[in-house]
């Protein structure tokens, strides 16, 4: 009993003494056993951790880590319109992910759509639902491909920073989420960097990825999408009755043949990917759906036909022989709302 408290006690002055986050390197912490001379080392020092630090600072643990799955089911099922394969998809591969005790590897989700049609808007909801501080938790790790990797002559040096920041990150927290936006800007093969973290490893380079998530988000084979879909319901099939593998084989075409990150790429190659996830365009009655979300959002709760009919007229439509799909989705719908809502309020004054 004496032997734990002054174990207790020696951590505590460590972690005081070099203002530690939550989780110190594994090889640090095996030093301080050694030095100590006791296995006990490793519970007692999670132990003063999540009464110390981590009751103030966020913590790779269950605390800053829910894992909230029900939330993530409710924001995606009320907020994200017109997509049910991603409602029927995205919630059972993350909770069998985060439930499984026998993880193979990181859980790889890429989505695939139109501009406007909610990939962003579920990513979101991921981050918010799994981490306590949300898209703000500093084990949410977001890249741009328009932004970050922007020249196409830069490849090998954008793999090698990739690299390192990946396996920073996972060293800080194993339950860490990487979410790749605009894929289809990024150079081709810099996305080839990830294929030893997403394989069916155990360990990396000592790091171990198989808690991580991975999320892509790609405007890449939306015309794939778009007429299949005509086609399905021209046969008769109900957009709400399509599923999955109606149109995963043709959203790994598209990805691995056309220009982006994805292109020839050995992640493809090899399957790694877990999921290709399309979001569907959206139809007239699903952007008014947005709409009318947008007015409650700014505490306008009963919109006149007339402002709804006003957002909507902002709307175009394709394809040219079929118009019945918005070109950017629920995109600029805040902006559009936004200006009728101050309009309205001006005219009251």
């Amino acid at each position: 009993m004496m032997f734990s408290s002054t174990i207790s006690i020696i951590l505590y002055l460590l972690l005081l003494l070099f203002n530690v986050e939550c989780l110190l390197d594994p090889i640090t912490i095996g030093g301080i056993a050694a030095l100590v001379g006791s296995a006990a080392v490793y519970q007692t020092f999670d132990k003063i951790t999540a009464n110390t630090y981590c009751r103030f600072a966020e913590c790779c643990n269950n605390d800053s880590i829910p894992y909230d799955i029900k939330k993530l089911y409710n924001s995606i099922k009320e907020h994200v319109y017109g997509q049910h394969i991603v409602l029927d998809t995205v919630v059972p591969a993350i909770q069998g992910h985060v439930s499984s005790l026998t993880r193979k590897k990181p859980l790889t989700l890429s989505f695939h759509g139109t501009p406007g049609s909610g990939k962003n808007y579920v990513s979101q909801f991921i981050a918010n639902s799994l981490y306590k501080l949300g898209e703000q938790s500093k084990f949410v790790h977001s890249y741009n491909g328009g932004l970050h990797f922007p020249m196409h002559n830069k490849v090998d040096e954008y793999k090698v920073k990739l690299v390192q920041d990946i396996k920073s990150a996972i060293k800080t927290c194993d339950k860490s989420l990487f979410i790749f936006d605009e894929v289809d800007k990024m150079p081709d093969g810099v996305l080839d960097a990830l294929k030893p973290f997403l394989d069916y490893n155990a360990n990396v380079d000592g790091l171990d990825f198989r808690k991580a998530i991975f999320i892509f988000l790609s405007n890449k084979g939306t015309k794939e999408i778009t007429f299949h879909l005509l086609n399905l319901w021209n046969d008769g099939l109900e957009r709400e009755k399509t599923k999955l593998s109606h149109f995963e084989p043709l959203v790994i075409k598209g990805a691995f043949e056309e220009e982006g990150g994805f292109k020839y790429s050995s992640n493809i190659k090899s399957a790694l990917i877990d999921h290709y996830i399309p979001f569907f365009p959206l139809e007239r009655r699903h952007v008014e759906m947005c709409i009318k979300q947008e007015f409650v959002n700014l505490n306008v709760f009963t919109p006149s036909d007339e402002q709804i009919e006003e957002a909507l007229s902002f709307i175009t439509y394709g394809p040219d022989d079929k118009p019945i799909f918005s070109k950017t989705g629920c995109k600029r719908i805040s902006q559009k709302v936004s200006a009728i809502v101050m309009k309205t309020r001006m005219k009251d004054l």
